[in-house]
């Protein structure tokens, strides 16, 4: 009939890329089966699974907010089927964590973190009986672990982020494809123990990712990214361990690759901005003045052209001028500190303005 004819093209359309098309004909589906399921509950599970599609398309365009509100509709459908069968229990987890995948994007973490709790709870619960959803688990608890850290609960996002990497271990010891998912659950790890001032348990963490990141980086240059933004955060914590000579290795590693990825995605220059900084920052503490003054002078640069059109970056770019005046000051180039740090004077005051 009309529903079931929309939903195959639905699934075809979104097969080929085509959201836009899929999300009009799977708008057109979740309506014939919403009158078809007012008469007969039968189509309730019809029903659950269009508006479940109806969130990807959304999803997919990047409409976050409609695709919470089709999210929604599939977790209360998905809610009331679960109530009397319980082979939908995993569908209504499913949708529990893609409605917080949505509210996450919007900034709406309360909201996230209780859709992802109960998704946690359900996946959990799965789990035990089915060790093939411990897959699920780990997501739906590096999602929670994600909103637990928005929201500033450091040390809950520790004990989530925690239990996925335990679960990814799991997960890697009879599939390597889940490798790339262990490194992203170690550098989170990183990240939740950094912001507790965990230094040490952070660089630990990190530099295992930074491992994993960079076996994978060597077969899929994709991952160059992650392996470059993990570099960046172990740089950071070796800095506040006082491990300056660590420090400068990791981001002079992770400024070299982000040079190699400005190349062909200009969307990375700021991350190699910030990458000149922090190296002149190692080198500053390891009294290479000169080679830090090299650094800082090729980030100021790339700051100054990205604040021509980022107003964002603003901030960065003062620091790093602020920076620059110190280390000329050090080399005794009193004339240039003073115009740098002058500079980096105006741009703080417009800041405050």
């Amino acid at each position: 009939d009309f529903a079931n004819s929309q939903h195959k093209l639905g699934e075809d359309l979104r097969a080929q890329g085509a959201h836009g098309d899929a999300a009009r004909t799977d708008g057109k589906a979740t309506e014939a089966y919403r009158q078809s399921a007012q008469t007969d509950p039968i189509f309730t599970r019809e029903l659950a699974v269009s508006f479940h599609n109806l969130a990807i398309d959304f999803r997919a365009l990047g409409c976050n907010k409609d695709a919470s509100n089709a999210d929604r509709e599939a977790v209360e459908f998905y809610r009331k089927l679960a109530g009397t069968d319980l082979t939908f229990t995993k569908s209504l987890a499913t949708s529990l964590h893609n409605l917080g995948v949505d509210l996450h994007n919007l900034g709406h973490h309360e909201d996230a973190l209780d859709a992802d709790r109960q998704a946690v709870a359900l996946y959990r619960q799965l789990a035990e009986t089915d060790p093939i959803l411990t897959k699920d688990l780990t997501y739906s608890l590096s999602a929670f672990a994600s909103d637990l850290h928005s929201l500033g609960h450091y040390e809950d996002a520790v004990q989530a982020v925690r239990e996925a990497v335990d679960g990814h271990r799991k997960l890697v010891e009879t599939d390597p494809r889940f490798t790339w998912d262990l490194a992203t659950s170690l550098y989170n790890l990183g990240v939740a123990y950094s912001e507790l001032g965990r230094n040490k348990d952070a660089s630990d963490v990190e530099q295992e990712a930074v491992d994993l990141y960079r076996l994978l980086a060597e077969k899929d240059h994709a991952v160059t990214k992650d392996l470059a933004n993990s570099l960046h955060h172990l740089g950071r914590n070796f800095r506040a361990l006082g491990r300056h000579t660590d420090a400068s290795k990791a981001d002079r590693e992770a400024m070299e690759l982000r040079q190699q990825l400005t190349e062909t995605d200009c969307s990375t220059t700021k991350d190699l901005a910030n990458s000149l900084h922090n190296l002149g920052l190692d080198l500053h503490n390891l009294g290479q003045h000169e080679e830090a003054l090299c650094a800082e002078l090729e980030s100021v640069k790339v700051h100054r052209l990205l604040a021509e059109t980022d107003p964002t970056v603003t901030r960065d770019f003062a620091d790093t001028l602020h920076n620059l005046s110190v280390y000329l000051h050090k080399l005794h180039r009193h004339d240039d500190a003073s115009h740098a740090q002058r500079e980096a004077i105006d741009l703080y005051r417009h800041l405050q303005k």
